[in-house]
């Protein structure tokens, strides 16, 4: 195809969803259009598919997260590597690949994958899709909707020797990775604050997982 577009197994688009992005990815000849927004829906295990799907049961998330700069129109992403980093360092551009249409072309030409991580692997793949791209828009359409499972992967909780573990590999992996795409961008290839503070917004993202040790450190005596 000439798109493509991620959907998580557990996750539905609304019905118009991929007519709107492509329409857009034509109209702008963009290479990557990003949602900031989407809709979720928390389920408690006992939703039933017509509720999932109940806009009365969705909310509006933002990558911002509370008191977000909404954008209200179509907007072309700058082709300078500093604002675009900017972007990512603000929360301005959604980090997950499934708040992201793009173009196959773009995609295979610049060998964009998604490392060998146990989570966040999606954050690499699309900080790819923000640099690379030569035509970026960010979109006001919010056509994904994200499922709040309490039993996902996501809210899996291992006991704290498997848990720091995947946690530790995670920020090795993620490091490396990161630092592979920006090596390939001159720009950040010679601007090592910039890696600096990307290296940082990942790691701080990381840490907020790590609430979870003093939850198992509860366990062991002192």
């Amino acid at each position: 195809g000439k798109y493509i577009a991620f959907l998580d197994n557990d996750d539905f688009f609304i019905k118009t969803a991929l007519e709107e992005l492509s329409t857009i990815a034509e109209e702008y000849q963009a290479d990557v259009v990003n949602m900031p927004e989407v809709f979720f829906v928390e389920d408690n295990g006992k939703m039933d598919l017509n509720e999932l799907l109940n806009p009365a049961n969705h909310k509006i998330r933002n990558c911002q997260g509370a008191n977000p700069i909404r954008i209200q129109q179509v907007t072309e992403v700058s082709d300078n590597i500093a604002e675009r980093i900017k972007l990512w360092l603000t929360n301005k551009f959604h980090w997950a690949t499934w708040a992201t249409f793009c173009k196959r072309d773009f995609w295979v030409a610049n060998q964009i994958n998604f490392p060998f991580m146990p989570v966040s692997d999606d954050m690499l793949a699309n900080f790819a899709c923000l640099c690379l791209g030569k035509k970026v828009v960010l979109v006001p359409n919010i056509l994904y909707i994200q499922r709040d499972r309490k039993d996902s992967i996501s809210h899996e909780k291992d006991d704290v020797g498997k848990f720091f573990h995947r946690w530790l590999s995670n920020l090795t992996l993620g490091f490396k990775a990161f630092e592979q795409i920006m090596n390939g961008i001159p720009f950040l290839a010679q601007h090592p604050d910039y890696q600096y503070a990307i290296f940082n917004w990942f790691f701080n993202r990381g840490m907020g997982d790590a609430k979870h040790f003093s939850e198992a450190y509860l366990k062991f005596p002192p």
